[in-house]
């Protein structure tokens, strides 16, 4: 590999970390699910809400909080220009997918049932997708490095 082909490589994480992070932090400020009925005077569920609240979601079965930590682990590699970490890509793509199954919120209530996705879901699931491409980008970087090396 040479120094230029590595400067490439690195300028393409960190612009992929950009575009990670711009879509992330995007997801936040939009609705990622929407209310069957007005519940507390809204029909939406917002990115924040569900980034503060979450994380309590293994009592109900929901697991897809926990892709946050490693979205935003990975996420911080690129933009050093380290390689995508493929496991923890690997791990925050399949807790993302479970989070197909998100169709309730439970409060001192009981469960309020959610009737769809909203932008904010898709632009979340967005990032952790092209995560999880770029670690496979970087596998073939590396098994090309390894067919030129032999």
């Amino acid at each position: 590999m040479t120094q230029s082909g590595e400067q490439a490589r690195k300028t393409i994480r960190r612009l992929v970390g950009v575009a990670a992070l711009a879509l992330w932090v995007s997801s936040l400020f939009l609705p990622v699910a929407r209310y069957c009925t007005a519940y507390n005077g809204s029909l939406h569920l917002s990115g924040l809400t569900v980034l503060a609240m979450g994380w309590m979601g293994w009592a109900d079965g929901q697991f897809g909080w926990f892709a946050n930590p490693l979205i935003l682990w990975v996420i911080i590699r690129l933009l050093c220009g380290f390689r995508a970490g493929a496991i923890a890509a690997s791990i925050a793509f399949v807790l993302a997918l479970l989070s197909f199954s998100f169709n309730r919120t439970a409060d001192d209530t009981g469960f309020q049932q959610l009737c769809g996705k909203e932008l904010g879901f898709y632009l979340w699931f967005a990032a952790a997708m092209l995560l999880m491409a770029m670690a496979v980008r970087e596998r073939l970087w590396r098994e090309a490095d390894a067919k030129r090396a032999a």
